[in-house]
């Protein structure tokens, strides 16, 4: 069996900087999303489920159209919402008001991993970080989404990580990475 392996980024790449943050601090979360969004920034924030699912062990999963709701509380008209339920076109005119500025906060599944490119958008908050392997959350959806692969990212990028820990578990967030 043949193996790639990659031991330099492309050239002008920036690393992105990756946090990962206890869902008990979710509202400095929030917070740091409304100054991206004063500061004209784009952002994702990605969530596993698209509504509540009554499958056993998913009570603590955040649905994206619930949080849609809270943010949208928040900051108003400037969050949009996309999911793979959507029609097309309906997801085609929320990526495209997302692509050309007129919504800064885009809340989605992981419906945005495929056929995006926003190179403008640098931040990306993805809840129940725990749901997705490492390789899904860096390579799948920070560098899709942001359009990272190809390099084309001019401005730092961040990718806060928002995993939902049980007492039981014996995993534990790491204080703060970055991942090229």
């Amino acid at each position: 069996m043949d193996i790639s392996e990659l031991r330099e980024k492309p050239a002008g790449r920036q690393p992105i900087d990756t946090r990962a943050i206890p869902d008990s601090r979710l509202e400095e979360v929030m917070d740091a999303v409304g100054r991206a969004l004063a500061a004209g920034k784009l952002v994702y924030w990605i969530c596993p489920l698209v509504e509540e699912s009554e499958a056993e062990g998913t009570d603590h999963l955040v649905n994206a159209t619930k949080r849609f709701e809270s943010l949208k509380k928040r900051f108003g008209g400037q969050v949009g919402l996309v999911h793979g339920q959507m029609k097309g076109t309906e997801k085609d005119r929320v990526m495209a008001a997302f692509a050309s500025h007129e919504i800064g906060l885009l809340v989605a599944t992981t419906v945005v991993e495929v056929g995006v490119d926003v190179p403008a958008a640098t931040i990306m908050v993805i809840e129940n970080a725990e749901r997705f392997g490492l390789a899904h959350l860096v390579q799948r959806l920070a560098a899709r989404a942001m359009c990272l692969a190809c390099g084309k990212a001019a401005c730092p990028v961040t990718a806060s990580l928002v995993p939902t820990y049980t007492p039981s578990s014996s995993a534990r967030p790491a204080t703060r990475r970055s991942v090229s």
